[in-house]
């Protein structure tokens, strides 16, 4: 296993097209050099040309177990000192690129990203990533564990990134002992069994089981209940408006477009600029055009979730004259699909997409991965100096927008429920659906917690209100007898 240690810290280093092939000694199969011979016996054992040979002995063939002919955007792990490889780091994640089913990019890169945390992490403490001695503190899973919990100290939003790390070590681990044969003289963590119950989408109560170890960072009570740690809020009534404001100042029609479509739909950036045109040509219904997201639909989600985006009609016309306008045919023409139905709604100046679908069959020919790093720029360097310019401190998250549409959804339906147009089932099937929860559970405690907002809103304002009538008629400026809603002077 000492092969695999890596010597000094590490890093990532994109490679654009990762291709699923592997070195093979000639000697070991019977093969010809000739790609011209028919004779099945050597056909299975042909190897495939290369330009970079590793010697005279050694050929690359294809890896027969490869789900995918190549990996896009491959996040290669590298030593800072030198640039060469991290061998038993990028052995791991070729290991899960190449598995069936593959990992995602996406979930690729943040595996890569733990694994850069945890080596340089250990470099820094100067522990041997395969030592495993009598001393907890020492072996270098809870050696990790405990250098992650002073971080979490120092920034407690960092709690949930820092398990995240610690889970991706134990998987690389796992895959040590599985098929490296790391043996380890002691135990790497322990592990307790725990069961949970839930309700599924259906409605129905389930019970699942899940292994957990001592490595886990403990949460805390102000960590769990959100509140100004939660990572995603939605914004007020005056905050939206100051948004659609500065984007219609600006001019970005793409993004004017695309933030109105999650702010009125709620689907993830992922979801909005994996758009291809072809689905706008669908059938309407009354009110908006349903379009289906997820596994085998058009349009790519988070983890492949199937469900609908309901999108308002006005929106789709907006749209769609968007794209018979010059705009968006210049961009159009510089794109890799250029002319085709299935091209995407929202392009770059340079004809690329904000966001690549998982199945862009141009995805090594784009240099970076596209994965909304536009986006982010355009609200980082215009977005939100245009909203600064008007005297607003507000920090713009694209899926704040999400968030945004879904309070003003249950908001919505919550006040037709309290007028009796609706039942409370009617309200959690409708928000079920609209945000695609794979739990009635997750969006009944959804609805609950706006419910207790609306209160706790209502209460603060009735409060509001008794203190201006107290102040007041103690300056003289209203009557002694008059109260809040002509109630009593106490707002309980």
């Amino acid at each position: 296993m000492r092969y695999g240690q890596a010597v000094g810290e590490i890093k990532i280093n994109m490679i654009s097209e990762l291709p699923a092939i592997q070195p093979i000694a000639l000697g070991r199969f019977p093969c010809s050099t000739s790609l011209e011979d028919d004779n099945e016996e050597i056909d299975e054992a042909r190897f495939y040309p290369s330009p970079g040979l590793l010697s005279d002995e050694f050929r690359y063939v294809p890896i027969e177990d490869a789900e995918a002919a190549a990996v896009y955007h491959y996040p290669a792990l590298v030593h800072k000192a030198d640039g060469s490889p991290w061998m038993l780091g990028n052995l791991y994640l070729t290991d899960l690129a190449f598995d069936f089913p593959p990992v995602s990019r996406s979930t690729l890169k943040k595996v890569a990203l733990s694994l850069v945390d945890f080596i340089n992490g250990m470099v820094d403490l100067e522990v041997d990533i395969f030592s495993f001695p009598l001393r907890k503190s020492a072996r270098p899973t809870y050696a990790y564990s405990s250098y992650l919990s002073e971080r979490v100290a120092l920034n407690p939003n960092a709690f949930e990134t820092s398990n995240q790390h610690v889970s991706r070590i134990e998987d690389f681990y796992r895959f040590l002992e599985l098929k490296q044969g790391l043996k380890p003289e002691n135990p790497m963590w322990k592990e307790v069994k725990k069961t949970f119950r839930y309700v599924d989408q259906h409605g129905f109560g389930r019970l699942k089981e899940i292994v957990v170890t001592d490595l886990r960072l403990k949460s805390r009570s102000r960590l769990k209940k959100g509140g100004a740690n939660r990572k995603l809020r939605a914004y007020d009534e005056d905050e939206q408006v100051a948004i659609i404001d500065s984007l219609l100042e600006i001019g970005n029609t793409e993004m004017t477009l695309a933030f109105l479509m999650a702010l009125m739909a709620g689907p993830r950036m992922q979801s909005v600029f994996t758009m291809p045109r072809s689905v706008l040509s669908g059938s309407p219904g009354a009110d908006y055009l349903s379009l289906p997201i997820g596994l085998g639909a058009l349009i790519d989600s988070k983890y492949d979730v199937q469900n609908n985006l309901f999108i308002p009609l006005f929106l789709v016309g907006m749209a769609k004259v968007y794209l018979r306008s010059e705009r968006y045919k210049a961009r159009d023409e510089k794109s890799y699909l250029a002319g085709r139905k299935d091209n995407y709604i929202f392009l770059t100046k340079s004809g690329r997409p904000y966001y690549s679908q998982k199945n862009d069959p141009n995805r090594g020919q784009y240099k970076n991965p596209q994965e909304g790093g536009a986006i982010y720029a355009f609200i980082r360097n215009q977005l939100e100096p245009s909203l600064k310019r008007k005297g607003l401190q507000i920090d713009v998250n694209f899926h704040n927008l999400r968030a945004t549409f879904a309070n003003n959804l249950v908001k919505g339906l919550l006040d037709l429920y309290e007028k009796n147009k609706l039942t409370m089932t009617q309200v959690v099937l409708t928000v079920n659906e609209r945000l695609g929860h794979r739990s009635i559970e997750t969006t009944e405690k959804y609805i609950e917690d706006i419910k207790r907002e609306k209160v706790q809103a209502l209460s603060q304002s009735k409060w509001e209100e008794f203190l201006e009538v107290r102040i007041k008629r103690a300056f003289g400026e209203v009557k002694a007898n008059d109260t809040p809603n002509n109630e009593t002077d106490s707002p309980v």
